[in-house]
């Protein structure tokens, strides 16, 4: 008898935690259901179209864009459209894009396949030291069956850099850069068979970097995050075990960005993007249930869409030329419209 009641007891207490659990799920479920009509009107289908627009009207078989960043126009010395121009191809290609957004920019989409494919076939017969380190990476990423990329790769590691740049080759406002090329080739290598001596050497130097720049207050200190953070997330997806104080500088930046973007500042549609971005590439590891913050950010992004369609990357055109104003503003509305279109189809 004294059994009996514990088991009815027990499925008493279970079938009230079942009944919470449903009964929480609908008034999430109601609530996002009320809130989506606001990323489905009219009115805002007109703004991504008008995007859509601006960027078909930037079109160009050559650079893919004609933009002052890819065309290299007021830019420093040394800078190569060619490889710019390949670097956005290769992020078009071997990018997660939503196919509505492919179907409505199929030219631009064709173009970055048909330049990816043609520098590949002349790639896959070189060195590294033919390449920009991360333009030979990226390659490694995007065909991941080539084993002479990867082994190409680790042979170039030094370990006297830890990584494959020496930061000193950069100078001082951009230093960040060893960290963000080198994260192509950290991603490359996360699936190769035993590298993870090597990774984890690199990481934990590029996390030293990070707050070796954090603890002098250097300009360009978002690049710094943004670039750690990119590595991070990508090893983590490929299921690399990933450091817990990585992990919690990850988590820790986005409830920083996440409040200047909840003071609703005049490029808050900055900080949405940047939101959305690891909220996507980090599902459930960031925020359980962001639904609220993610149509907050949608709405911020396509209210900061500009009369041309433009999302520049600048939140003011003060102290900067016509062409800086626009420099990127092609790649940015291009990332923007596709975080929209991701996330209204994972929420409807």
């Amino acid at each position: 008898m004294k059994n009996f009641i514990l088991i009815s007891s027990a499925l008493f207490v279970g079938i009230i935690l079942f009944v919470v659990l449903l009964l929480k799920k609908t008034h999430n479920n109601n609530k996002i259901k009320n809130i989506i009509p606001s990323i489905t009107t009219e009115e805002f289908d007109k703004r991504l179209e008008k995007a859509i627009n601006f960027l078909q009207s930037k079109y160009d078989i050559k650079y893919i864009f004609r933009d002052p960043y890819l065309m290299c126009v007021e830019q420093v010395k040394d800078c190569e459209s060619h490889w710019r121009v390949l670097m956005l191809a290769q992020n078009i290609v071997y990018g997660k894009y939503e196919e509505q957004l492919i179907q409505k920019l199929p030219n631009i989409f064709l173009r970055a396949k048909e330049i990816e494919e043609s520098e590949y076939k002349k790639a896959k017969n070189k060195q590294l030291k033919d390449y920009p380190l991360e333009i030979y990476c990226n390659f490694s990423l995007g065909h991941p069956d080539n084993i002479s990329f990867v082994k190409e790769i680790i042979n170039s590691y030094s370990e006297n850099l830890q990584g494959w740049i020496d930061i000193n080759r950069y100078r001082t406002d951009w230093q960040w850069r060893k960290i963000w090329d080198e994260s192509f080739c950290i991603g490359a290598l996360a699936s190769a068979y035993n590298t993870k001596t090597l990774l984890d050497s690199v990481l934990d130097n590029h996390y030293n970097i990070l707050y070796q720049m954090l603890s002098r207050n250097v300009k360009n200190i978002g690049k710094y995050k943004s670039s750690f953070i990119f590595e991070v997330i990508h090893l983590y997806n490929k299921g690399y075990e990933v450091n817990g104080k990585y992990l919690d500088f990850v988590k820790n930046h986005f409830n920083e960005v996440k409040q200047k973007f909840l003071k609703k500042e005049k490029n808050s549609y900055l900080f949405a993007m940047r939101i959305l971005s690891i909220l996507k590439d980090f599902p459930g590891v960031i925020d359980s249930n962001p639904n609220e913050l993610i149509i907050d950010g949608i709405l911020s992004i396509v209210n900061a869409i500009d009369k041309d369609g433009m999302l520049p990357i600048f939140s003011s055109k003060e102290g900067l030329s016509d062409n800086q104003y626009i420099s990127a503003a092609t790649i940015n509305t291009l990332g923007a419209l596709n975080l929209i279109f991701y996330f209204r189809r994972v929420l409807q």
